[in-house]
């Protein structure tokens, strides 16, 4: 499929953004959007002109909220490709193509899960990797890494949902000792191979991630280090509070664990395309944080400030706590009055 070079692409971000003119504080470039479905349009735009570019690419997706309004604006641009409007606005961002990019050759890597959520639970991240991606982009089962806890080497019974999932003995019994030490030792197994089929791979060659209340991304949270890689964690209260919604409530979200990929397994390709999305003024502090702030492990997204190929897709309410545009918000106020 032809398609023109990358430089409208990049031109027309650059241009949403110009951080190195207007913004200099900004050490990622930001893209500040009207709405959250502008979020998520921009946010395809970029994946297919990748894919375009990358058939067989290493890609790794969100879950949940942070990803509906790009799965939307992934579906109506495929189901109305053929039409005048979107095809003018397709060549608009440079990409000039007479169909949906083909998919079924590219790789998925799930980023993270909730402990021990049972294959095919309907709040897991796999299901809705299952129904959301690898569905629409028909990518078959060989081509897709998912945290599968079913196939890690122990048994998903009620002795282990007892010592990890339910209320947790305070004082555990050799026996249920042995059976936890058994399971970390599985997980951790799981967790290196996880690590080395990505690397196989190639690395992830496209990120897409929201950010999370410490600044998290997957599930690396505040605390992680850049050298982190695909490991099992224990959520702090921020993150717990984030996922109470998946999981029925706070009761249920408190300290649980998780695995995720980590800072070392997303930067682990050096071409990878990152982007972050963030909607909403509960976004602000940590926005700023990563973009503006100094980098460090109480801001994990904040790594990817080194990173050349980062854009953080933002609504208004999002980008309120970075410095120049509130100042530029400031001037144009006093102006106008």
């Amino acid at each position: 499929m032809p398609i023109s070079s990358l430089s409208l692409l990049d031109q027309h971000f650059i241009a949403l953004s110009d951080k190195s003119a207007f913004y200099p504080h900004e050490r990622i470039q930001v893209i500040e959007v009207e709405n959250i479905q502008m979020l998520g349009k921009l946010a395809a735009l970029k994946f297919i002109f990748w894919v375009i570019k990358n058939p067989n690419g290493v890609i790794s997706l969100p879950t949940g909220k942070t990803a509906q309004a790009f799965i939307a604006a992934l579906h109506h641009l495929k189901q109305h490709w053929h039409m005048h409007k979107v095809q003018d606005e397709l060549a608009e961002y440079g990409i000039i193509s007479s169909k949906f990019p083909q998919t079924s050759g590219l790789k998925f890597v799930q980023m993270d899960e909730f402990f021990l959520m049972y294959p095919g639970q309907k709040n897991s991240f796999s299901s809705y990797i299952k129904s959301k991606y690898l569905q629409f982009f028909q990518i078959p089962e060989e081509q897709v890494l998912l945290m599968d806890f079913s196939d890690m080497g122990f048994d998903l019974d009620e002795k282990v949902r007892k010592l990890f999932v339910y209320d947790r003995p305070f004082k555990l019994s050799q026996e249920e000792q042995d059976l936890q030490d058994h399971v970390f030792a599985c997980v951790q197994k799981f967790c290196e191979s996880y690590e080395k089929r990505i690397q196989a791979w190639g690395g992830i060659g496209f990120f897409l991630g929201g950010i999370g209340p410490d600044g998290h991304v997957a599930f690396n949270i505040a605390g992680s280090p850049i050298t982190s890689v695909t490991r099992l964690v224990s959520l702090n209260y921020p993150s717990s509070a984030a996922a109470a919604v998946s999981l029925g409530g706070i009761e249920y979200a408190r300290n649980k664990l998780v695995i995720t990929i980590g800072i070392a397994t997303i930067l682990y390709n050096p071409e990878v395309e990152i982007i972050i999305i963030a909607s909403g003024e509960s976004k602000a502090e940590v926005v700023a944080q990563a973009v503006q702030g100094q980098v460090s492990k109480e801001s994990p997204c904040s790594y990817f400030q080194s990173h050349k190929h980062t854009t953080f897709i933002v609504t208004h309410g999002a980008a309120r706590d970075l410095y120049d545009r509130a100042c530029e918000r400031m001037k144009l106020a006093i102006s106008n009055n």
